[in-house]
């Protein structure tokens, strides 16, 4: 197929994501001709139908005064939704692990010698790249004028550690032909913002493996409040079905190490009600734009914390609200933002704003890729709603849920 559109669908909402593959070696694009695009139905079973993949990314973040690079090394399997995702550089990261096996994940952090085991009702990363796939390709074909994935890194387990994984976005799609990235045949997409969208992305463009539609290259640019990114990945090396050693992705301790080893779990639920049943301590009641609509529940525990995430979209626009005890997030810097009668911080990190505050032995947070104001006037009703702050003399610690019922109760959504 030559260059050019094969298809534009308009108000096209998709995962505006930073962290995704790259430029190909030394090669500028060059569309040619080759396979046609398949339907999206076609290229999520090819991706599905993969067993494996191992590929080596590198990634860079061109934030405000900050220039950074990332490489890792991922072994997916979109058939069983295991990931194992090791940190090559640079040496503050090196050696960090991710693995995900089924219903659990290990977070390995080298330089501190530490492992986090996490439950969860099912595997997330891999999955949420299946959507993602699947609805680029249908906006492209202009086959699915209304499709909506969650944000997520396009490329799993990358430890970006930006906040740009967040933004989302209304785009338009349009097909523009086929281009060799590191040696593969790819389908290169083009996604800009729709006509009057509200979104941080002003421009980005995939290359899809034209076997199984693994992204192999995507370059983004995303402002917000002012604030310009450029996120570029290259996947430098990539095999497909590959022969794994046994247990590649279940996690062993380097050899001679005994990690310190924590456990955390996850529990998603059906609604806010759900959520606030499962936990001990008040969840939020925020007041958010008609537009937004509930997306996710989360209750999140470890030994040191229990946070109650809510986590709303428009589709356009992200916002997310948690409340916890202990200490989480900086309430040290950013400017001054009166939250009822509190002080809390407001601050920008790439192309999320965010207010924090505490109040007695909780602390929240409401942070998203919607103005200042949107967020502030969702902190205040997140402040005013029934028993979301306890007063400021209380001496009582902030209760903690047992790792043994808060995590199994209430309706767990699949």
């Amino acid at each position: 197929m030559g260059t050019g559109t094969r298809g534009r669908s308009a108000g096209v909402i998709l995962a505006g994501v930073g962290v995704v593959v790259a430029l190909a070696l030394g090669a500028g694009l060059l569309l040619t001709g080759g396979t046609p695009l398949p339907s999206a139905d076609e290229a999520a079973q090819q991706y599905s139908g993969l067993d494996a993949y191992n590929a080596t990314y590198t990634v860079t973040f061109d934030e405000p005064g900050e220039t950074r690079t990332v490489r890792v090394r991922n072994t997916v399997s979109p058939d069983s939704g295991e990931l194992r995702s090791e940190a090559l550089a640079p040496p503050s990261r090196a050696g960090n692990l991710r693995v995900y096996n089924g219903s659990v994940a290990w977070l390995y952090n080298a330089t501190r010698d530490t492992v986090t085991r996490v439950t969860q009702a099912e595997p997330q990363v891999v999955p949420r790249q299946r959507a993602v796939v699947r609805s680029v390709v249908a906006a492209a074909n202009g086959e699915d004028p209304s499709s909506r994935v969650s944000p997520l890194p396009v490329v799993p387990g990358s430890e970006g550690g930006s906040a740009v994984e967040n933004a989302t976005g209304e785009l338009e799609a349009s097909y523009e032909g086929t281009a060799t990235v590191a040696g593969r045949e790819t389908h290169v997409i083009s996604l800009t913002p729709a006509a009057n969208a509200t979104t941080s992305i002003t421009e980005q463009t995939l290359w899809l493996d034209a076997e199984y539609f693994v992204p192999l290259r995507v370059n983004a640019t995303l402002v917000f409040e002012g604030n310009r990114t450029v996120i570029s990945q290259e996947a430098t090396e990539v095999s497909f079905e590959p022969d794994l050693p046994p247990g590649v992705c279940e996690f062993d301790p380097p050899a001679g190490g005994d990690p310190e080893r924590t456990t955390a779990a996850v529990t998603t639920y059906e609604s806010r009600a759900d959520l606030a049943t499962a936990t001990a301590f008040p969840v939020p009641d925020p007041a958010v734009p008609g537009r937004f609509e509930l997306s996710r529940a989360q209750l999140t525990v470890r030994p040191d914390r229990a946070a109650a995430v809510l986590r709303y979209t428009s589709g356009v626009n992200v916002i997310s609200v948690v409340a916890g005890n202990g200490t989480e997030f900086d309430t040290a810097t950013g400017e001054p933002v009166r939250i009822g009668n509190r002080t809390g911080r407001f601050d920008v990190s790439g192309q999320v704003g965010r207010v924090v505050w505490t109040c007695g032995n909780y602390e929240y947070a409401v942070a998203g890729t919607v103005p200042r104001e949107t967020l502030t006037e969702v902190a205040r009703s997140v402040a005013d709603s029934a028993d979301a702050c306890i007063p400021a003399t209380a001496s009582d610690p902030a209760p903690m849920p047992a790792m043994d019922t808060a995590a199994t109760a209430g309706t767990a959504s699949t």
